[in-house]
């Protein structure tokens, strides 16, 4: 549930504020209040801010369209956390992994394989989540839920921008950058309730599940723009476009057989 984001993101930043080498651990001696708070407030922001990100879709359904398509809608978003409790435990476990490892010699090459190694698993579990949708949706929901299997394959493709994400959050956590979080995830948030009020009620259900994949994207792609200034990572292109390419191929080829 979201309440419990917010508890595991609470949980985190304690956890973040011991181990940042330098960050604003509260010793009476060496930091002071100010630095703790600069270091610990836009955390504290961006979680409120990625909590109306996650229900901004429902939130704004409600405007457009009757409560009975806003049940219907929230059925296939719930779904499709199947794919975000993946992606929320990747990150509980990896944030510390990689405080321990970051100032390693070469940990560059090695962040980029592993997140090589990473993609792959995502593609190959939203692969099984899309593929299956239709035939989970019919055992799990009666009837009038099935049309929600078209909006599943979105979400998860949202959930894997998102998991994105997290992986240029760490370099910016790290180097102690988080002013720039809340500005990251404000811009996606107010991209997706644009993009929501200009495709209102045109394209159905598919408009919001849309809409949130976009703000997702919309926030890695800052992300990603803004770890350059802090750090060089050796990302493996080729071998991430082509594993890409073929979890896209194989995911259409799956979904027009069904």
């Amino acid at each position: 549930s979201d309440l419990s984001h917010l508890l595991g993101a609470v949980v985190l930043i304690s956890f973040l504020l011991k181990k940042l080498p330098g960050s604003a651990q509260i010793p009476e001696r060496s930091v002071s209040l100010r630095r703790f708070f600069s270091f610990s407030t836009p955390l504290m922001l961006i979680g409120l801010i990625y909590f109306f990100l996650g229900q901004m879709d429902i939130i704004m359904l409600g405007y457009f369209v009757t409560e009975s398509e806003v049940g219907i809608y929230s059925v296939g978003s719930r779904f499709s956390m199947i794919m975000e409790v993946v992606v929320t435990s990747f990150a509980i476990a990896w944030q510390p992994f990689y405080y321990n490892r970051a100032d390693k010699n070469n940990f560059n090459d090695t962040f980029g394989k592993l997140v090589t190694l990473w993609i792959s698993f995502l593609i190959f579990v939203a692969l099984c989540t899309s593929s299956y949708a239709r035939e989970i949706i019919i055992i799990f929901t009666s009837p009038e839920y099935y049309s929600i299997y078209r909006i599943i394959p979105i979400l998860v493709l949202g959930h894997i921008f998102l998991a994105f994400y997290f992986f240029s959050m760490s370099t910016i956590l790290y180097a102690k950058k988080t002013k720039i979080m809340p500005l990251l995830s404000g811009i996606a948030c107010i991209v997706n309730i644009v993009l929501l009020s200009l495709i209102n009620t045109r394209l159905g259900i598919l408009g919001p599940a849309i809409c949130k994949t976009v703000a997702y994207l919309t926030i890695w792609l800052l992300a990603y723009v803004a770890i350059f200034s802090v750090s060089k990572v050796g990302y493996e292109y080729k071998k991430i476009v082509s594993i890409v390419f073929i979890g896209f191929t194989t995911f259409m080829i799956a979904y027009n057989i069904n």
